[in-house]
């Protein structure tokens, strides 16, 4: 257990689950809390009297002993849980949200489920999760100019967006957007799209088999050297390094 704000959090587990055709949520009641957050298709979720239809970059935190039930078929939906306990968690809002960085975010639950699946400490565990759960007023807490760029960027990034080019798009000026992206993120814009594009090409590196060659073509980088190049400034390691660390995944029902 770990107190953050007088907050006291606990890890249940967690895994990710994928749908088949017509796959409904279940209807129960639970003692834990429950992140859900969606990577395809769309779940259907009424908790108490509240109705969701939960897309892709979704985040619901479900309350523990309130009934939740699918109200809706789905067809492939995936999406991480993770169940947790907490104590005096009310004041910690919000409990449902989008985030914009959504390939940034899967990377964070899938080095969650990692560490889950390998057996990491309870403490680690949570102190990870509070982190999560802190930081995750800032995925929210923006302008409508802000959410509609940053949703660009991640439709676009296998196109290389560029600042000039978003400047563009928008009718900003690049300073001006730049100054944006740092109230909101604490990077400027350029560093943003970096990050996004880094987000991307991990995506690429341990969803797909793809070589490092077509994930270069496919992120849209002059070469596959310019790919390594860029990769390894971000992280440290190459690609290939990256992907030979064989993230484990535990994939079942909830």
């Amino acid at each position: 257990m770990i107190v953050i704000d007088g907050t006291k959090i606990s890890f249940s587990n967690m895994g990710y689950f994928v749908g088949d055709k017509n796959w409904i949520h279940p209807d129960r009641v639970i003692d834990t809390y429950e992140i859900i957050f969606v990577t395809g298709g769309c779940v259907f979720i009424r908790e108490g009297e509240t109705d969701y239809a939960l897309k892709k970059g979704d985040v619901l935190i479900l309350s523990p002993n309130v009934r939740h039930y699918g109200y809706k078929k789905s067809d492939d939906a995936s999406f991480f849980w993770l169940h947790f306990y907490a104590e005096n968690f009310e004041k910690m809002n919000p409990r449902f949200f989008h985030v914009n960085d959504h390939y940034n975010y899967t990377l964070l639950f899938r080095r969650l489920n990692h560490l889950s699946t390998i057996g990491t400490p309870s403490a680690v565990m949570e102190c990870e999760l509070a982190l999560m759960l802190l930081n995750r007023n800032e995925k929210v807490q923006s302008s409508k100019l802000f959410s509609e760029i940053a949703d660009y960027i991640q439709v676009h990034v296998a196109a290389a967006p560029t600042v000039s080019s978003v400047a563009e798009k928008f009718g900003y000026n690049p300073d001006y957007l730049s100054k944006l992206f740092i109230k909101h993120t604490g990077l400027p814009l350029k560093k943003y799209i970096d990050r996004e594009r880094n987000g991307f090409v991990k995506s690429l590196l341990i969803n797909t088999n793809l070589s490092i060659k077509e994930i270069a073509s496919t992120a849209a980088f002059l070469d596959h050297g310019a790919l390594i190049k860029f990769f390894r400034y971000n992280n440290g390691i190459t690609p290939t390094e990256f992907r030979a660390q064989n993230f484990a995944t535990h994939t079942n029902n909830q």
